[in-house]
């Protein structure tokens, strides 16, 4: 639970007089002098933590509760009083200001005793706002401003004062089981209507079923509700469209609001916009077409995943139990069939002997060949100085050892093939690597094996310089293992790879198919915007496209529902307005104009969700706007080192918000979790015995690990290992004290810890995820550092309004309707004629109507008029009515005046008194005969420091 905000008193200090004991609290009597006599509560209120506290009077009797309990009462006395003032936070007796310090939240006042029950039943959650006795009642949740609203029906708003911060609230305060009421005031605005209001779902494109194409289907449910509010002279409807939440509620609405007034497009056009626009169309479409070929031709490939994974599966047993058997055996000496190689071969018969043959019979002499036989080792289970002894056994099938010819140790003896004598040391060798090279070295002789330079027979023998020089190494070449286990691995792996590699063909395939369905996504939205908004500008037809107004977001709550509206000034009427859900999922707002007519307008709830992509190891990351209003145009979503590797930091900045989540596992599955507000699957690791400073000790040893850094929960708070705790460890150390934790609380580790998510929203908790985003792991297995890239906005719901019939705007140029040939004849006048239209001239002159047949021909059209003017001859006058009275009052004369030539003469412009001459009683409006433009009253005269030039010429007199 816990409330959106709270506010916090700037400054505070602790009021003087308070009792002594740490936490009481007082009630002084109402409207009382100098020092008051107090009800001190029996229970202390400790602090920092939220304690509910209330008081009640009946006007003798005042009781104290604290978190619903009586906790003193005693009687005070009470003197009414005149003009006095209602202050949260603050005591003022005399010059003396007491002031709390503090967090503040849900203060009610009411003007009647509650009882204990009801103030326990209430304390919990919020109230409705309408509540028998209520009289003001401030949740604190704005979050931002100067004004703490009452959400009573009285409306009695606070100011707050003295810089006080608005603050993060966790009073354990949830919203009312059964009711809830917002209220909200609109900015210089009153309603005029009765409210309307609809529950629709809004429709996105997603692909379903074999189709790769996506189809509008409805998603999140919201509410519109509908009104006529005052705007001018004649009042115009307001739309607000709400955001409901899982368990059904609306999103808040800020305590006033200000919606913006969406006007209808103004008609014209604009080259440039129209030239870019049709840039961009041109560009759209080609692309548009081409995308879903290239989605249908991927799709084919991209369907095969199923069945490369389910071969993948099936083979994939037995292909590691064959790795395993590799890799034990494959460093193992014995494990391998060798042939050996002489550094230093022999040439016979034009042939090249290099390799050691196995006789297949005893007492045969080893000698050296042109082709390979095999070897192999086999232990003898005895060592000296760390090296095993070998027996050297022929591959034949009589599996006969090597031996030193009659157990010499004589320089130049050979090597003959016997049955195998256990304890005979000439049978026996250790072997030494130089390199790529080993030595072979007899037990019983301690000579090494090779071609010795003073035996010219192609016979390997044992000499002292075969023990240093090069005539003894001798490669032994791995041929095989002797199980075969490299031969059925080599073939296992082999079509492993392939069968990897075709998998890894189709979820590339498909991650692309996603890739492109949202690049699809997006571009069919920034070309079905861009053909509106060509419609707007450059069509003849102002019917049908020419009001398509966005709805415009106005805010989202703690919780990440949103909320959108406008003033549609294009929406006129004072009478309560209509919404009706359509078959085709838009909404209609049929509403009654000021002249009686009967209008509609839509709201198309097609919306398309902001999306910004980063490519993953395995896929592509989407970051998904969380509500379709919110666009994601200027926004920034960067991914960077946690604090630990396995974890990362994350930072979403959307307009004025910021979130930022610390210690994310890189893990892409379970970072979409912990944005989506799931922990998932926590796993107990033991039971607290005790703590000491930062060290938890358990009551047994733990049988699951603890990682470095991992995230925890203890009893109800969240924490941190700072070191990895081993299976079997019986202390855990925290990156913090550990002074809440008690004994007997359950230590899990959780997925992710929501304390180490914060947001510059006041009073977001982010427990249960991301406000404004979600995220699509598209595959991608883990998260990489980078900024996302944007791929769309996003564009929420709009309103789309068709004008009552239609008209065409013409050019004035080379626009023009005419009728078919064949139909001329039907436009022939045969008696009288009518010719009509209603026009709305932009400039200039022009037909409106113009036919010409065989026998007669007809035109409406329109002509400039010259503005009509008095031509006065030298001769002539006006005379006005006698109602023209200028006498007391300041005024003004004004008119455009032009002189045909100069006389040299007094030329009057206007004349205002009696006619019979009377002298200092008159008014004149005169050009000089100098030229210059005069004014006289009563016989004195203002003049114009220099003539004005022969043409038209403004003239004012004040």
């Amino acid at each position: 639970m816990g409330q959106a905000g709270r506010v916090r008193p700037s400054g505070a200090v602790p009021g003087r007089g308070v009792p002594a004991r740490p936490g009481c609290r007082r009630v002084a009597a109402p409207g009382s002098r100098g020092a008051a006599t107090a009800v001190v509560s029996a229970e202390t209120v400790p602090k920092d933590v939220y304690t509910h506290v209330a008081a009640t009077f009946d006007g003798t009797t005042a009781k104290l509760y604290v978190n619903g309990k009586l906790s003193g009462s005693g009687t005070l006395p009470f003197t009414p009083a005149t003009g006095v003032n209602t202050l949260i936070g603050k005591q003022v007796s005399g010059t003396i200001a007491e002031l709390f310090a503090g967090d503040l939240d849900e203060v009610r006042v009411w003007s009647r005793v509650r009882s204990a029950a009801e103030l326990a039943d209430d304390l919990h959650h919020r109230l409705v706002g309408n509540e028998t006795g209520l009289v003001a009642y401030y949740r604190f949740d704005e979050g931002s401003g100067a004004t703490a609203y009452d959400q009573s029906d009285r409306a009695l708003h606070g100011t707050l004062k003295g810089d006080a911060k608005w603050t993060g609230s966790d009073a354990p305060v949830g919203d009312h089981p059964g009711v809830r009421r917002d209220s909200f005031i609109l900015k210089g605005r009153t309603v005029e209507s009765g409210m309307s209001a609809v529950i629709y779902h809004q429709q996105e494109n997603v692909s379903a079923g074999y189709r790769p194409d996506p189809k509008p289907a409805k998603r999140q449910a919201r509410v519109v509700l509908a009104f006529a509010a005052k705007y001018g002279q004649e009042p115009a409807l307001v739309s607000l469209d709400f955001a409901v939440g899982r368990d059904g509620r609306l999103a808040q609405v800020p305590d006033m609001l200000d919606p913006a007034v969406l006007r209808r497009p103004a008609k014209g056009q604009d080259s440039e916009q129209v030239s870019a626009l049709q840039q961009l169309i041109r560009q759209l479409e080609p692309e548009v077409a081409a995308l879903p070929a290239e989605i249908t031709r991927l799709g084919a490939t991209a369907g095969q995943v199923a069945y490369w994974q389910g071969k993948h599966d099936r083979l994939l047993p037995g292909f590691e139990r064959l790795e395993r058997q590799y890799l034990a055996e494959k460093d193992v000496p014995t494990a391998w069939n060798y042939a050996l190689e002489v550094k230093t071969p022999r040439e016979s018969d034009g042939q090249v002997l290099r390799y050691f043959n196995a006789p297949i019979h005893t007492s045969v002499i080893v000698s050296l060949t042109s082709s390979r036989s095999t070897w192999r080792l086999e232990g003898t289970g005895e060592s000296q100085n760390g090296k095993p002894f070998y027996w050297l056994v022929g591959n034949n099938v009589n599996n006969l050892d090597v031996q030193i010819y009659r157990n010499a140790s004589a320089q130049n003896t050979p090597l003959v093939t016997v049955v195998r004598e256990p304890g005979n040391p000439f049978t026996q060798f250790q072997l030494t690597a130089e390199g790529e090279y080993t030595r072979i070295v007899n037990r019983g002789s301690k000579l090494a094996e090779g071609m010795s330079s003073s035996f010219p027979a192609p016979v390997p023998v044992q000499a002292s310089e075969c023990s240093t020089g090069d005539s003894g190494l001798i490669k032994m070449v791995r041929v095989s293992l002797r199980s075969g286990a490299d031969t059925a691995y080599l073939q296992a792996k082999n079509e492993m790879n392939t069968v990897r590699e075709r998998l890894q063909e189709a979820k590339t395939a498909a991650q692309r198919v996603n890739e492109l369905q949202l690049v699809l996504t997006g571009k069919q939205a920034d070309l079905k915007d861009a053909q509106e908004k060509l419609a707007r500008l450059s069509t003849a037809l102002q019917g049908d496209d020419d009001l398509t107004v966005a709805m415009p977001l106005i805010s989202v709550d703690t919780t990440g529902l949103s909320l959108s509206g406008g003033l549609l000034e294009f929406a006129r009427g004072t009478d309560r307005p209509a919404l009706l859900d359509s078959g085709t999922g838009n909404i209609v707002l049929y509403f009654r104009g000021a002249n009686e007519q009967f209008f509609a307008v839509y709201y198309d709830t097609a919306v398309t969700r902001g999306t910004q992509r980063l490519t993953g190891n395995g896929g592509t990351l989407s970051f998904l706007a969380r509500d379709p209003g919110v666009l994601l145009d200027n926004a920034v979503m960067k991914v960077s080192d946690g604090d630990v590797p396995g974890r990362c930091d994350l930072t979403i900045t959307v307009g004025g918000d910021t979130e930022t989540w610390r210690s994310l596992p890189r893990k892409a599955e379970h970072m979409a979790a912990a944005l989506a507000g799931q922990s998932g699957q926590a796993v107990t690791v033991g039971t607290v015995a005790q703590v000491t400073g930062n060290t938890v000790e358990f009551t047994a040893a733990i049988t699951t690990a603890v990682a470095a850094k991992a995230h925890l929960q203890i009893g109800a708070n969240g924490y941190a290992a700072s070191a990895e705790a081993p299976v079997g460890a019986k202390t855990l150390t925290l990156t913090g004290s550990g002074t809440a934790i008690k004994p007997g609380d359950t230590v899990t580790v959780v997925g992710y810890d929501w304390a180490r998510a914060e947001s510059t929203r006041v009073g977001v908790l982010l427990s249960a995820g991301s406000r404004l985003i979600t995220l699509n792991t598209g595959g991608a297995t883990s998260v990489p550092n980078g900024a996302a890239i944007p791929v769309t906005g996003g564009r929420g719901c709009r309103w789309r309004a068709e004008m009552p019939g239609r008209a065409f705007l013409f050019d004035g140029k080379d626009q023009y309707l005419t009728l078919p040939g064949a139909q001329q004849k039907n436009a022939a006048p045969t008696g009288d004629l009518t010719l009509e239209a209603w026009v709305n001239p932009e400039a200039g002159q022009g037909r409106i109507i113009h036919g010409r047949t065989d026998g007669s021909g007809y035109s409406l059209a329109l002509a400039v008029a010259d503005l009509p003017a008095r031509q006065f001859t030298g001769t002539t006058k006006v005379e006005l009515a006698n109602a023209l009275d200028l006498a007391g009052r300041d005024f003004t004369i004004e008119l455009w005046a032009k002189r045909n030539q100069a006389r040299g003469r007094v030329e009057p412009l206007l004349f205002r008194a009696a006619t019979d001459g009377r002298v200092d009683q008159s008014l004149h409006l005169w050009f000089h005969p100098d030229e210059t433009f005069c004014f006289s009253l009563y016989g004195t005269a203002s003049r114009s420091p220099a003539a004005p030039p022969p043409v038209t010429t403004p003239a004012t007199a004040r």
